[in-house]
């Protein structure tokens, strides 16, 4: 589905999107693609070379304003620019053109290049301020003969800097434009200052498990001043790494990963893929670096046709189709985006309107002209994209489907081998929009399933939210329709806003696999690069690559995938006890068996594959391989939250899994109590085996009852009971295992302190505080059409909780921040509007309460309750709530006092501990709610206390 705002502008500037970003500081011309000049007033031949632009100026005189990579963050208001070129022939003189923050155009001096000179500074003392900020936009130069020659090699933009951050750290691609490596990586060391820098420089890198690598030069560098470094030392494996973050510049990232390339045959079961709504060299070659075989993008039919019927224009279609048939990659593209003129009105008055209704009669030729000349070069056409989204499509299902019927019929008169897919459906999600988009998807099926060749589906989010999307809802109504035709995920992925790159890279692998392994013959990420800048905004970090064209962690997943599954044919899903996600995948070589644990916790077990394997090594996310235990066929292997993949050199096939090691502890402790626990140890062999247990502490933890060596029979299974006690808080009990003289292995199983509420006197710290992207769940994230209203951080919304007992009563006060405050548009369901909800589990009792509050329209307080346990009743418990809400400015106090004996507790009960769970409500539009801030998972969906914090109330 995509994608919001960004969308827009990418589409109605494509043609200007031919170049990587300058950073910060420094525009390298060697890793941009340059402009079209040839058919300006005074034309130019610009060609990318190894070393820069190079530069043809056929006539004399002054040359229109030349573009130059720029990207559109606000800066400081700079202090000089430094261009790097070089006169090869001619003699030439150049102005810089810039910006101010106030729109205000501020352009140099003239300044002279001439042969032999390579390096000009262009002070910038006479630039107004300008809101202390500005942009560099274009040169202009200005030539004495004709047919002269330049080279453009660098762009330096000086800001005033701290003298320690004088020298800058930039990746040296050499020949080519962007930081892939096969071995080595290599840098470029750059004073930015205008004095000597003499002393050593050292940065480090992380890769997303955090292992480091540091690298280290001693320079003696002259002003604005440069060296070139390769070190002597690698990275310790492959993967992306990340230089340390900063606000003066973008991260350096590169990535050091084997180059799949496209040589090879590809997969005709399973197509791997990306979208991108631009194409140009450097993307391009990043798809064929990782070894993408087909690229989703929209050329949009306002492209096409801008200016009216007979105006057709096919010039940025034909060059990204040539651009990528050249490497080989496969384009598939979408009709959609009605030109202004063909439709039949813009019901939103949106300058851009995706969901235009277009005149049948101008449809209809569109769709005839893309077929007759285009017809097998693409893959196929999408009919519209996610036509279940009123953001681009608010006008009946009927319409949509006499869309479908008519381009169905076009296309089989112009070519009956062409494909068409269905318009990508953006989700199935019963909480958006109260699942109209599901009905209208299931309406098109029924109705019009006869006019596509392939299933086209979306559903962005996270892995669990995919699966059930997909398993309970998507196959089941393809069943119920009668579907037959393929499916593909056209375009589903997750963001990394808020540092969330691991969690994005892992989303990767799992939602891929999974697609593969539920009957998809395709996956595609959305997209290649980022859309924006702003690590914070969700709708800006989709990529695979950053906007400066860098790699983020979920590159080298992408690039593992294709490597290692580039031969494989899915097998089948294995089940087996602990409910962990198994897939198998066959190769020619060895079995692939793919594997996370069915929740995404930090838990680890050992489990035992029986394949007749020759022998095993566990692949993580990037590729890096650790060797397994492998006897008699049967290899040992780790089941984490995250995934990665299990290769069993020689097996065809994958009898069975089972655990063979196995921690069982109660999440919630105690400090200083015991916690009984249970490791459970399996021999899978057919001999006795010798186990050596090492529990791996944390400072405050000691554990007793384990012995340090066991011996098991063949096949013989031991539960092995222990104690633990913790003195500090800790994250996580870990226990390494280690069978014979194989190499030992991890288990681990989570750890929550219990937290105690010594009272109720509510001036202490809070106990619970909800202002973490980690805790936001949003629908609105896989809906472009609701950009605008993504969580932009706690002052949009947040929450400081706290609990207490008193006079027999369960106190609960959140003060809650939200930059507006909304009612519920239904009077009856409260969580719809700005308010709050809580999960309440007690011991002994079946099932848990829920329960919530809001204000309505009238400033009165309304309490509510949806759950409770068996033999209590709703409505006593709603009258039995003390509530009390207060709104002053953007603060709303929530003061709620439960009597015990309504909860079916007495004290002595509550100082045993119980679950709380608690979210936050938010609702900017009036209509529905957008988001919610939750503690725990198992409250606002999927109803269970199962992850619920723990707490002793005294």
């Amino acid at each position: 589905m995509k994608r919001i705002l960004a969308l827009a502008l990418f589409l109605g500037t494509i043609s200007m999107s031919w170049s990587i970003p300058v950073d910060l500081l420094h525009c390298e011309f060697s890793r941009t693609s340059p402009p079209n000049m040839a058919l300006s007033a005074t034309p130019m031949d610009l060609t990318r070379t190894p070393l820069g632009w190079l530069v043809k100026i056929p006539q004399k005189g002054t040359t229109e304003p030349l573009r130059l990579p720029h990207d559109p963050w606000i800066r400081p208001r700079p202090v000089a620019v430094v261009l790097r070129a070089e006169t090869l022939r001619g003699k030439a003189k150049f102005r810089l053109n810039m910006v101010d923050g106030h729109g205000r155009w501020y352009a140099t001096g003239w300044q002279e290049l001439t042969p032999g000179q390579d390096r000009i500074v262009v002070p910038l003392e006479g630039m107004p301020e300008g809101k202390g900020t500005c942009r560099l936009m274009n040169m202009v130069i200005d030539t004495e003969v004709t047919d002269s020659e330049l080279l453009l090699k660098r762009l330096d933009v000086i800001f005033n800097r701290p003298a320690m951050e004088a020298v800058q750290w930039v990746m040296d691609t050499g020949d080519g434009m962007l930081p892939f490596y096969t071995n080595a990586p290599s840098f470029i060391l750059r004073n930015s200052s205008d004095t000597p820098v003499t002393r050593q420089e050292k940065i480090t890198f992380t890769d997303m498990y955090g292992s480091h690598y540091d690298v280290a030069s001693d320079v003696d560098l002259a002003p604005y001043s440069e060296i070139r470094l390769t070190p002597p030392q690698t990275p310790p494996h492959i993967g992306v790494w990340y230089g340390p973050a900063t606000d003066l510049a973008p991260r350096v990232m590169f990535a050091i990963t084997p180059e799949n390339g496209l040589a090879t045959p590809a997969n005709d079961e399973f197509d791997f893929a990306v979208d991108n709504h631009w194409i140009n060299p450097a993307v391009v070659e990043s798809m064929r670096y990782l070894g993408i075989r087909a690229a989703r993008t929209i050329v949009g039919w306002e492209r096409i046709q801008p200016k009216g019927p007979n105006d057709w224009s096919y010039r940025d279609f034909d060059a990204r189709l040539d651009a990528l048939s050249a490497v080989g990659i496969k384009m598939r593209d979408t009709l959609v985006f009605t030109p202004a003129w063909a439709a039949i009105d813009n019901p939103k008055q949106l300058r851009f309107p995706r969901n235009r209704r277009p005149r049948q009669d101008y449809w209809e030729k569109y769709v005839r002209a893309m077929v007759e000349r285009y017809g097998d070069k693409v893959q196929f056409f999408e009919l519209w994209n996610e036509p279940d989204l009123k953001g681009f499509v608010d006008f009946p299902v009927d319409e949509y489907i006499t869309l479908c019927r008519s381009a169905r019929r076009i296309a089989h008169e112009v070519n009956p081998r062409l494909k068409l897919a269905s318009g990508g459906f953006a989700t199935m999600s019963p909480s958006l929009d109260g699942g109209a988009p599901a009905r209208f998807h299931e309406e098109v099926l029924r109705q019009a399933k006869d006019t596509f060749d392939l299933h086209s589906y979306h559903e962005h989010g996270y892995f669990p939210h995919f699966q059930q999307m997909v398993d309970q809802y998507f196959l089941p109504m393809r069943e119920r329709c009668e579907v037959t035709v393929p499916w593909l995920a056209s375009e589903t992925a997750m963001h990394s806003a808020n540092s969330t790159d691991f969690a994005q890279a892992d989303c990767l692998f799992k939602k891929l696999l999974f697609s593969w392994a539920r009957g998809a013959i395709s996956y595609t990420w959305y997209g290649l690069c980022n859309n924006g800048y702003d690590l914070k905004y969700s709708e800006d970090n989709f990529g695979i690559l950053d906007r400066f064209m860098s790699p983020k962690y979920i590159f080298a997943v992408y690039a593992a995938i294709v490597r290692e599954y580039q031969t494989a044919k899915y097998q089948g899903q294995i089940q087996c006890p602990g409910a962990p996600w198994l897939f198998a995948f066959c190769t020619p070589k060895a079995v692939l068996l793919a594997n996370w644990a069915a929740t995404n916790s930090t838990a680890s077990a050992i489990y035992a594959a029986y394949a007749n394997a020759s022998s095993a090594t566990q692949l993580d996310l990037a590729g890096n391989g650790s060797n397994r235990a492998t006897r008699q066929g049967v290899a040992l292997f780790t089941v984490t939250g995250s995934g990665s993949t299990l290769v069993l050199q020689g097996a065809t096939a994958v009898d069975k899994v089972k655990p063979v090691g196995v921690l069982n502890i109660p999440e919630a402790v105690s400090l200083n109590s015991n916690t009984n626990g249970q490791l459970t140890i399996c021999n899978p062999w057919n001999d006795t085996v010798t186990c050596r247990i090492s529990p791996r502490l944390s400072a405050g933890q000691s554990i007793s009852g384990l012995p340090g060596d066991i011996t098991l029979l063949a096949n013989e299974t031991r539960s092995l009971p222990f104690t633990l006690r913790c003195e500090q808080d800790a994250t996580s009990l870990n226990i390494q295992c280690q069978f014979a003289s194989h190499p030992t292995m991890d288990i681990a199983a989570p750890l929550q302190t219990t937290l105690v509420s010594e009272n109720a006197d509510f001036s202490r710290p809070p106990d619970f505080i909800l202002d973490q992207y980690s805790q936001l769940v949003s629908s609105f994230e896989f809906d472009p059409a609701s950009a605008a209203t993504l969580w932009r951080g706690p002052n949009d919304l947040s929450a400081k909780v706290w609990i207490g007992l008193y006079a027999d009563k369960l106190h609960i006060r959140a003060e809650v921040q939200d930059d507006r405050q909304v009612f519920s548009p239904e009077a009856t369901n409260i969580w719809k509007g700005d308010s709050i909800q809580m999960a309440l589990g007690f011991p002994g009792q079946q099932g848990h309460f829920e329960l919530g509050a809001a204000l309505d329209g009238q400033g009165l307080a309304i309490p509510d309750v949806w759950i409770t346990p068996a033999t209590y009743a709703i409505a006593a418990l709603r009258q039995a709530m003390e509530l009390h809400i207060n709104r002053e400015g953007s603060n709303t106090m929530y003061q709620l006092a439960l009597p015990i004996a309504s909860l079916g507790m007495k004290p002595a009960r509550l100082r045993e501990g119980f679950r709380f769970n608690f979210l936050v409500n938010d609702n900017d539009d009036g209509l529905t709610r957008k988001c919610y801030l939750r503690l725990a998972p198992g409250i606002g969906s999927a109803q269970t206390m199962d992850a619920s914090p723990m707490i002793i109330c005294k």
